[in-house]
Formats: structure tokens, C-alpha cells, sequence
């Protein structure tokens, strides 16, 4: 079975389409607890975003005041940052329309979420911890932990704890974010726990501040750059109004103008009613234009227009319509390239480039690789109804492995990382598609990837050359195959669907060349080397 750290293990579930709040701080309450070894652990939090999607769940206790916790730390030598009220005055504060709830285990009994029990057993600790879940500089909920072992909670133990409680605030919010794409009709794949993806989300977050400022979008090709643009929508004031995308290079010149900017009823022949256009479509929200480098000249001084007034002129209309609307711009070509040869104009150029994103390709961002596959194999369980059901173990009941290892091997996902992805993440996500789909099999491993992935290539040649200028063709094709061997645990059969030749095929190859085989797994003999 795959094992996923507690940071990627939480970040995964927040990618799931089966996950809710309750999930993710039931994972985060089993992960502190194994991680400080603690008798009993609590997290109180909003019901607010309890209450926002609707979600009921049995397990939850609802705290009524700060009573209970301030009874808990009576008799307690709590430890709890800068107060050791600090939890109990969160409650009190937050006690209101939407009351805090708590959910909580103790090992100390099977199951123990009653409030008096739970915060009884805090308060009847030798040594107990409060660590407040911090998303910026705003307190969203606590962390309780407690044990009889006296001074259990050193300095090492609270940085080790700090960490799980970041990444449970991170998935916490890209599940909000999940979930907000979810009711317009939007499915989205914010997943990733490397720097290279965690500075990404932070200059978004940095962006999304200016709320009327442009925003230019660097990325390849299927890297995710209209994820970016909808991220820093989300996280703008501006969320709550719509998100218009628009594919610059789908339409001819004359169709942009109108699909942009409308028209007045009767203008031209054949418009029988007005039309708002994108821009008015998007008033007081975001306008995404994706390929911006593809507008033609007449569109490119239009937009600037809007960028330094604020008006758009639909056809036929004689005064400007002044709108508001935030412009995000994204492009895989080389803008600088095509300014300096005039087929951009560069003073558009300065308007759109003031602040500025690049999603990063995601061979620059290895370690999402698994998280991602895992995320796609996910989606295909439930898309194909693979999965019939999801109990409490979250157990897939059609290979019986945990859901957040996505039917899928260790060795898979170590393979995925091994090449360069050239199409990113959307090469990534129609790869998976296609394994599940014409796979019969419920566990993907190696040998259900295809050649060009395994030899990886997209690199350079990875074979050993360089010891030997004389080395024959002979010696590196035996090379090449005892690397592919050892990846498959010396499988034949894998072997040969990893080079795209039948298996009677690769064990003349090996006959040839004086390598051990002949049956299945082989083990290679040093002696005839």
C-alpha cells in the first residue's frame, strides 16, 4: 500500500470528491495524535463553514460556550502560545449566529466525542497543548492535545505538530475552493504540496489583494494556467461576481469584437436583440484572456482602451459603457520576443505586465506528480463507478486499498516522476484517463505504462555511454534492458509491455546477448558477462 505523509496525506483529501470538512479534521485529529503521541485530542472550529455546504455528521459535538473549556483548564497545566484562555476567548468571541463545533478521539476509550468526556480528559491531563489553526494572521479554530506523561510537550514535539496543522489550513481552504468551483459547474484540480506550488498559491493569495489591477499569466501548455487565473478570482473580493473565460485565438477578428464587447439591437444585419458581450458579462468580476498574444492588432489598441479608461464601445453604439472588471491575461509565448518585433504592442505590453504570475511546469514540481496521478485515479474510480461505496476506513471496495492511494502501485507513481511531461498536467490527467480506461486490471503498475514514458524520451538518453567511446550498440541495448528489469523486479512480462515488444521477443534479445532467461522472473548471471 502506498504511504502518503501526513502533510500529502491531508492535501490529497482535499482534492477528493467524497471529502468534506468533517474529513479533513478527523484526519488531522489522527495524525496529532500519532505524531505527539497524545491520550486525547480535540479541534474546535467554525460551524460556519460547517453550515455553508450543508454538511451533518454525527460525530460532531456542538460547544454551546466557552464554559466547557474553561472548565477543562481548572485543573490543568495547560500550555497554550501567548494565553492559556487564548482557545476559550476564540470561542466566546465566535459563539454567535454560527456556533463553534468540536470534534475529537481519545485512545484511551474506542470512541470518545462526547464534549464532557473529551474536554473532561483534557482538564484530567498531566500535560495538555492548544495550538491555534492559523490561516495568515486569522485564528480559524484550535488544536487540543492532552496526555498523562508529565512535560510531554517539548519544543520538538510542538515544531513537529506545526507543519500538520498548516498543511490541515491549506486543505481546508483548497477544499473551500473546491467546493465554491463545484456549485458553478467547475471542476478543479488545485493539488500540489512542492515549494514550487506552495509559492505559487502564496503570490496568489498576494495578488488577488489588488483587486482591479491586471494580471499577466505565464505558464506552458496544460501547466494550469486558467487555474491560476480562477484561484486568484477566488481569492479576490470579486468572488461572489462572475468569472468569464475567453480563448483569444478561437474566434477571427470580427467575431472577437462582438463576442468582446456586444452590440446594439438592429446594428447590423441580423442582430435582432442586444448583446452584452463578455466585458459586461463579467461587470464586477474577472474577465480571463487566455492567449492574449493571439489578439489581432484592432483588439489589442481595444483593450487597451479598457485598460486605461475603463469603457468598452459595443458595435453600433455611439457613447462608451463604463464597466468593471478586473482583466487576467495568460500566455505561453514569448510576449518580450514578439514586442521587439512589433507583432505586440508594447504598450499594451506595460499594462498587462504589472503583476505578474508563472505557473511553474510541472517538471519543475516532481513531488505533486503522485499527488496529482493519485487525484485523477480518484476521479476515474467514481466516474467509471469503479467505487460502489466509501465507508468510514475509506477503503475503494474495488482493490482494497486506502482512497489516497488511487489503485495504483508505489512503483507507478516513482515511474510517473521519472519523466518530463512536456503536455504538464494535462498530459498527466489524459494519461490516466487512458490507463483506467482500457486497463482490465484494478491495480496500475509499471508495466501498464507506455514505452516512451518509461525510456523517458522527452530527456536525454540515460543509459551509461559516457565511460566507454568504443561501447557497441549490442552493449547498450543490454544495458538498457537490465535497467528496465531491475525497475520491474526482473518481470519479463513487464519488462517487454515497458519496451513495446512481445515477451518471446525480449528473451531472444537476452538469449543474444548472452544474458540469463528463458522463464519468468529471470535473474541475471554474472558469469557470462
Amino acid at each position: 500500500m502506498v504511504q502518503l505523509n501526513s502533510f500529502d496525506d491531508l492535501l490529497s483529501l482535499s482534492g477528493h470528491p467524497h471529502i468534506g470538512v468533517s474529513d479533513i479534521y478527523k484526519r488531522l485529529i489522527d495524525h496529532a495524535i500519532d505524531v505527539s503521541s497524545s491520550e486525547v485530542a480535540v479541534a474546535l472550529f467554525n460551524s460556519s463553514e460547517w453550515k455553508s455546504q450543508g454538511e451533518s455528521d454525527p460525530d460532531l459535538v456542538r460547544v454551546e460556550s466557552p464554559a466547557a473549556i474553561e472548565r477543562a483548564w481548572k485543573s490543568s497545566r495547560a500550555w497554550a502560545g501567548a494565553s492559556r484562555m487564548a482557545a476559550a476567548s476564540w470561542v466566546a468571541e465566535n459563539t454567535g449566529d454560527y456556533l463553534p463545533y468540536m470534534y475529537g478521539r481519545s485512545i484511551r476509550e474506542k470512541s470518545a466525542r462526547a464534549e464532557a468526556p473529551l474536554l473532561g480528559q483534557l482538564a484530567d491531563s498531566a500535560s495538555s497543548l492548544w495550538l491555534p489553526l492559523l490561516d495568515g494572521e486569522a485564528v480559524t479554530g484550535w488544536v487540543g492535545l492532552g496526555t498523562s506523561r508529565a512535560n510531554a510537550y517539548t519544543p520538538f514535539i510542538i515544531r513537529s505538530l506545526e507543519p500538520l496543522i498548516s498543511s490541515a489550513v491549506l486543505a481546508l481552504n483548497r477544499l473551500r475552493f473546491r467546493q465554491y468551483a463545484g456549485k458553478r459547474g467547475l471542476e478543479i484540480n488545485w493539488i500540489g504540496g512542492s515549494q514550487k506550488f506552495l509559492g505559487l498559491e502564496r503570490a496568489i493569495k498576494q495578488v488577488a489583494d489588488q483587486n482591479r489591477v491586471p494580471v499577466l499569466i505565464r505558464g506552458e501548455r496544460g501547466s494550469g494556467k486558467e487555474l491560476a487565473a480562477y484561484a486568484v478570482h477566488y481569492f479576490s473580493r470579486r468572488r461572489d461576481n462572475p468569472f468569464v473565460p475567453v480563448l483569444a485565438s478561437a474566434l477571427s477578428e470580427t467575431l472577437q469584437v462582438d463576442e468582446l464587447f456586444g452590440h446594439e439591437k438592429n446594428s447590423f444585419t441580423g442582430a435582432s436583440t442586444f448583446r452584452k458581450g463578455k466585458f459586461l458579462s463579467a461587470e464586477g468580476g474577472t474577465l480571463f484572456l487566455d492567449e492574449v498574444a493571439d489578439l489581432p492588432p484592432t483588439l489589442q489598441v481595444a483593450l487597451l482602451r479598457v485598460l486605461d479608461q475603463g469603457e468598452i464601445q459595443p458595435i453600433g453604439r455611439d457613447l462608451p459603457i463604463r464597466v468593471d472588471v478586473r482583466i487576467i491575461a495568460a500566455t505561453n509565448r514569448d510576449l518580450e520576443k514578439m514586442v521587439a518585433e512589433g507583432r505586440f504592442r508594447d504598450d499594451l505590453y506595460d499594462r498587462l505586465n504589472v503583476l505578474k504570475l508563472n505557473v511553474p511546469p510541472l517538471r519543475e514540481r516532481v513531488e505533486d506528480i503522485p499527488l496529482l496521478a493519485r487525484y485523477f485515479l480518484l476521479e476515474q474510480c467514481v466516474e467509471m463507478n469503479r467505487r460502489r461505496r466509501i465507508d468510514q476506513s475509506s477503503i475503494c471496495h474495488t482493490c482494497d486499498l486506502e482512497m489516497n492511494a488511487g489503485c495504483a502501485t508505489e512503483n507507478f507513481y516513482g515511474m510517473l516522476k521519472g519523466y518530463g511531461w512536456p503536455g504538464n498536467v494535462r498530459e498527466l490527467r489524459n494519461l490516466v484517463i487512458q490507463l483506467s480506461t482500457m486497463s482490465y486490471d484494478k491495480i496500475l503498475d509499471p508495466g501498464h505504462l507506455p514505452v516512451h514514458l518509461v525510456s523517458g524520451l522527452d530527456k536525454e538518453p540515460t543509459f551509461p555511454v559516457s565511460a566507454d567511446a568504443n561501447m557497441t550498440l549490442d552493449s547498450v541495448i543490454r544495458s538498457h534492458i537490465e535497467k528496465i528489469l531491475e525497475t520491474t523486479g526482473n518481470n519479463q512480462t513487464q519488462a517487454a509491455k515497458m519496451l513495446g515488444i512481445a515477451r518471446t521477443t525480449l528473451q531472444g534479445k537476452m538469449r543474444k546477448l548472452g544474458m540469463a532467461g528463458g522463464t519468468d522472473p529471470i535473474v541475471y548471471d554474472s558469469r557470462n558477462n
